[in-house]
């Protein structure tokens, strides 16, 4: 996304959150993807708290159009566990890394 690129990552998370109102089944999967790969850069370059929003915003999508038994979803639970990991709560993130 050309916002995040330009490190306007809230205005970036805004229109896609906007854009996610309309969308639904494959298309929010797509959303997702995209939140995925977002708080991969993000935890790269340690801006944990950001990348806790996106990979955040990933688990709810998936969540919602998976369920909480699909790899995908197993997948965000872990992202979210390895920025918890990374903040030093390691409390929070076992209980990630368990679902």
């Amino acid at each position: 996304s050309l916002l995040f690129e330009q490190g306007d990552v809230a205005k970036a998370k805004k229109t896609i959150d906007d854009a996610l109102e309309s969308l639904s089944g494959e298309d929010g999967l797509v959303v997702a993807g995209f939140f995925f790969g977002l708080g991969d850069k993000l935890f790269e370059n340690s801006q944990f708290k950001d990348a806790m929003q996106t990979y955040k915003a990933a688990l709810e999508i998936r969540l919602e159009l998976l369920g909480d038994r699909h790899p995908d979803t197993a997948e965000s639970y872990e992202t979210v566990g390895n920025v918890f990991y990374k903040e030093a709560d390691f409390e929070s993130a076992e209980e990630m890394y368990r679902k």
